[in-house]
């Protein structure tokens, strides 16, 4: 559980040194994305650490820390190579980064459906869901 969670939260390190680039320099990224919001992305990286951290303890599936690494090790490289290209400058990278991201979102959002019916493992914080 500690690579993912190591490696979410190096995601949102890398994120912010892109978007701290990118803000110097609109015009270059717009035309890949002109709807792409800093917050939006800010969200969905907050979450998917949130996500991480909750769906790798042990109560909340069986097997949780194996299935969360599983699922990290797919898709969190994916987007570090994405984010390094975009540190780089190739920001027609921020397409991919943006769908691998929801990708992403999707299956740790449907993981949660197999939970215990165990009153401790279902209360999450509604800003995550």
């Amino acid at each position: 559980m500690q690579k993912a969670f190591g490696q979410a939260q190096e995601l949102k390190r890398h994120w912010e040194t892109v978007y701290t680039g990118a803000a110097n320099n609109p015009a270059s990224w717009q035309r890949q994305l002109p709807r792409a919001l800093k917050t939006l992305i800010d969200d969905s990286l907050d979450s998917l650490e949130f996500w991480v951290g909750q769906l790798s303890t042990r109560n909340m599936l069986p097997h949780g820390e194996q299935i969360t690494e599983s699922v990290a090790s797919e898709f969190l490289p994916q987007l570090m190579v994405s984010l390094k290209e975009l540190e780089a400058g190739n920001h027609s990278q921020l397409n991919h980064f943006i769908n691998e991201l929801s990708h992403l979102m999707t299956v740790i959002h449907t993981m949660p459906i197999h939970l215990k019916s165990n009153q401790n493992t279902t209360t999450f914080s509604q800003r995550h869901i």
